[in-house]
């Protein structure tokens, strides 16, 4: 709130039942001050403490060692190892005052993402992006885009006897059901859609979230193939993809959203 006025930072589709942070969407303004990323998170009572201790590398190493028994080795070697990050949807990079920059640090806009994905080519790419608005060669230059950015499906790793296994960091009992909630999905996939109202401009990138697997990944599962434009990050394993097939067929209540 300002005064008496609300002020969207960006919307946000979650599941507390699940704790899986669906999509957000947000806009992208053209701004040349520094971005102080925050390190501080807020649980905003959706989640426990105990909860949020599950996006720990201590936590991770267990659980994959839980179902994925001794395949566990061929991902951790040790409780040290980063996996997984919590990945911004909203990053807070495409934010500039220091206040708005902590509303991105909740778990409603985090998602489990590969950590040297989300510090190498998915930060590059979100850098190319913002990009879009500063290059007077574009149609976009100095001007507002629309951003959408989710998961999509499940991702699977081998087991100890080379099984393909859902990941999911947690998996809760609920009493007096007994029965059992996954928790905390890993996404196989997360995507952008990019969108320049002025030009009709839309843009769909998709980004495989398994860095172990050192083959270009296969996304017509997903995706209708196109080329990137120029002015994109381009690297392994990110895809652009036709927007009506990927609205229609993908992400269907995203439509007249984004």
């Amino acid at each position: 709130m300002f005064e008496a006025t609300f002020l969207e930072v960006y919307r946000s589709c979650y599941n507390p039942k699940t704790m899986t942070a669906h999509y957000t969407i947000h806009k992208v303004y053209p701004t040349y001050m520094k971005s102080f990323r925050r390190t501080t998170w807020d649980r905003d009572n959706l989640i426990t403490p105990a909860e949020e201790a599950l996006f720990t590398n201590g936590n991770i190493f267990e659980r994959f060692g839980l179902i994925l028994n001794a395949g566990r080795g061929k991902y951790l070697t040790s409780k040290r190892v980063n996996a997984f990050d919590r990945g911004h949807l909203a990053p807070s990079a495409d934010f500039t005052f220091f206040k708005v920059l902590g509303l991105t640090n909740k778990y409603l806009n985090a998602i489990a993402q590969s950590a040297s994905i989300n510090r190498g080519k998915w930060s590059k790419l979100e850098n190319s992006v913002r990009g879009l608005l500063k290059d007077p060669r574009l149609p976009m230059y100095n001007d507002v885009l629309k951003v959408c950015t989710g998961g999509l499906g499940i991702l699977k790793l081998q087991d100890a006897n080379d099984h393909p296994t859902e990941i999911f960091l947690y998996e809760k009992m609920v009493t007096p059901s007994w029965s059992t909630v996954l928790q905390i999905p890993v996404p196989e996939w997360v995507y952008k859609i990019v969108s320049h109202s002025s030009s009709n401009t839309k843009l769909v990138i998709l980004v495989n979230n398994n860095h172990w697997d050192p083959a270009e990944s296969d996304p017509k599962s997903v995706c209708q193939k196109q080329a990137c434009p120029q002015e994109l990050y381009k690297a392994k394993n990110i895809f652009c993809c036709n927007y009506i097939q990927f609205i229609a067929n993908i992400v269907p209540r995203l439509s007249g959203l984004c």
